[in-house]
């Protein structure tokens, strides 16, 4: 309830009468495009977690592809796309083009992904996925040989399962020209579309696409009240495109993948904790081409059991050299000779150290 002034002007004669008074007043609105995944009104600033395009390559610092078969992702200059192939006909080939990141979702704000793909037509034997997920939860688009569908898919029982809904089947608009917005959807054609959602365990998923700078929501999927464990068992998710044959198809197969934002609406404040670790002992470093490895860290593999996501920020460095004049470099993604990583803190960190490696490649 909210105390609401209203100011009456009353014009008598020659003058103005201006008086006010207080009274309580409930403000509500219909469910809308116009509000954000928890209700609120769309009047705060996003903050961007993550964005990309592929202007200029594949940008492979930020995304992973993992083929099989003759499954590949290319770069398209004159689309600034990455397109994703199954490479050939053979069941199970194709590729899925990830992120490296896993993006934090944080408790309290709505969590939105804004993305451009064109999927080409439905195609025998043949799916496509894209959205936020990866092989145990998400939530994602999918086009096979006969449906175009939203999926929510979570390993809460332990085992994987994708609830999917076809759509003719969307509570929202089926977008076949019969639905609110009258619009038919051309999956061949260049489209935005849009996943917004309240985690929390027991939030709500919203299904959508972007037509002229209007959101239409196709399905909406809610979990309060419903579910008996959450609905995925986290929403720190990677965004991922993949395609696949699911059997023999028709020759190779392919789709575009243009841009992504993701975003915490009304901002976002990361959380984590600062440590520090140093090489234990003094390196003598020979003349020479060949660098010498000081200290290097990497994630761990699990935390606490769980397979570990977290994000590890370098913050600072320093070194010290007794008597000679050297140079030094950071490099990322190097392969190193002779390492032996060891957990910082077993307990409450993250990361693994090595100060033990005798080359770098």
């Amino acid at each position: 309830m909210k105390k609401i002034a209203i100011l009456l002007v009353l014009l008598l004669g020659a003058g103005i009468f201006l008086g006010s008074r207080l009274q309580n007043m409930s403000i509500a609105t219909q469910d809308s495009n116009a509000i954000d995944a928890f209700g609120r009104f769309r009047i705060s600033r996003p903050f961007n977690v993550f964005d990309m395009q592929f202007t200029y390559d594949l940008e492979p610092l930020f995304f992973e592809e993992v083929a099989t078969g003759g499954g590949d992702v290319t770069h398209v200059a004159n689309s600034s796309a990455a397109r994703l192939t199954t490479g050939g006909a053979t069941s199970g080939d194709g590729v899925k083009f990830q992120t490296f990141e896993y993006f934090r979702y944080q408790p309290g704000k709505s969590h939105l992904i804004v993305f451009t793909t064109i999927l080409g037509s439905k195609t025998s034997n043949v799916r496509k996925r894209i959205g936020y997920f990866d092989d145990d939860n998400g939530f994602f688009f999918e086009q096979d040989g006969s449906n175009f569908k939203v999926v929510r898919r979570t390993k809460t029982s332990g085992a994987v399962v994708d609830n999917a809904i076809n759509q003719s089947l969307w509570n929202l608009d089926v977008l076949d020209g019969t639905g609110s917005s009258g619009i038919t959807l051309d999956e061949s054609k260049d489209n935005i579309y849009v996943i917004d959602f309240q985690w929390l365990g027991a939030g709500r998923i919203r299904f959508g696409m972007d037509f002229g700078g209007q959101i239409t929501y196709v399905h909406e999927i809610k979990f309060a009240n419903t579910e008996s464990v959450p609905f995925t068992v986290t929403g720190d998710l990677p965004f991922r495109a993949e395609i696949f044959n699911t059997a023999a198809a028709s020759g190779a197969n392919t789709f575009d993948f243009t841009c992504v934002a993701i975003m915490s609406e009304g901002g976002f404040n990361p959380l984590g904790l600062s440590g520090s670790t140093e090489s234990p002992v003094l390196r003598n470093v020979t003349t020479g081409n060949e660098p010498l490895p000081i200290i290097s860290i990497r994630p761990r593999a699990t935390f606490q059991g769980i397979t570990f996501r977290g994000v590890v920020v370098p913050k600072s460095y320093s070194l010290i050299s007794e008597d000679a004049t050297i140079s030094y470099q950071l490099i990322f993604g190097g392969t190193l000779t002779g390492a032996v990583f060891a957990d910082v803190d077993t307990v409450n960190s993250g990361v693994q150290a090595d100060a033990s490696a005798t080359a770098i490649t």
